[in-house]
């Protein structure tokens, strides 16, 4: 990026939501550290924080607000709404690709935007989910392992297996189909990844019946808790040559808040 291609905003702190301009139907909001200005424009990263299918973009973002003043980040958390194309559509991000939506093409214009207005580059970022958001995270990993320094995957209800032999989004079948590129296997072996869950976090609600529109044979691989099944990717992950740590929470239950200790944590290991 050159420096007249920027148009650097002079604001720090939390910043409104604003639309996408590449899809004014998706909009995003920003932390911008008080470490950030045009000189040390730099030295900054950004951090992305996807929410879970109740969709708290912002108070997801609030989570990471002292790590990002510490770690000189720049939170980007996306709101991806439902019902986009459909009356029954709830879980459209968390699959990547959504009908003639492409979840990852939004984020990376996002991104691009962001990039823009603060002169801090977006060809590699962190990324943070929870809940859908961590199946957001998990496929983004399968999907764009280049374009990732780290990233967190909290408790994923529905598990994509690094299984050829099964279809997206069980498995990774057609993955280079539907997306134009293979999972590349080399470049996730580089990636930091952490896989978070609470140990209490154990209700099998997860589980889909045949008959759902979200069913397909797999589906309900890993385990019936959310808490086997982080621990069945864990083990995917491991095994596929992924630098993969596995943390429980004692006690945490299905929420966001209850992990972002963990999260936190792990990328104050990880991050310069």
């Amino acid at each position: 990026m050159t420096k007249r291609n920027v148009v650097f905003e002079s604001v720090t702190g939390l910043q409104w939501a604003r639309a996408c301009a590449a899809d004014r139907r998706f909009s995003y909001s920003l932390y911008v550290p008080s470490s950030w200005s045009e000189e040390t424009a730099s030295s900054h990263n950004f951090l992305v924080a996807m929410h879970g299918t109740g969709r708290a973009a912002e108070s997801t973002r609030d989570l990471y607000i002292d790590l990002a003043e510490d770690k000189r980040l720049i939170i980007l958390a996306p709101l991806f709404p439902t019902h986009v194309t459909d009356q029954n559509e709830t879980h459209n991000y968390t699959w990547i690709r959504f009908g003639d939506i492409r979840y990852d093409h939004v984020l990376f214009s996002m991104l691009e935007e962001a990039s823009q207005r603060y002169g801090v580059s977006a060809e590699k970022f962190s990324l943070t989910g929870f809940s859908a958001g961590g199946g957001f995270a998990h496929r983004m990993l399968y999907l764009h392992a280049d374009r990732l320094l780290a990233v967190s995957i909290g408790a994923s209800g529905f598990m994509t297996q690094l299984d050829s032999g099964k279809k997206w989004f069980v498995g990774i079948q057609d993955v280079e189909e539907l997306f134009g590129k293979p999972v590349e296997f080399e470049c996730m072996k580089k990636v930091p990844v952490q896989v978070v869950v609470g140990g209490d976090d154990t209700h099998p609600e997860i589980n889909i019946s045949p008959g759902s529109a979200l069913y397909m044979e797999g589906v309900n691989y890993g385990g019936s808790t959310r808490v086997e099944r982080a621990r069945s990717l864990h083990k995917q992950l491991i095994e596929n040559g992924v630098n993969s740590q596995f943390d429980i929470v004692p006690g945490a239950v299905h929420a966001s808040k209850e992990v972002a200790l963990a999260v936190d944590s792990f990328f104050r290991k990880t991050l310069p």
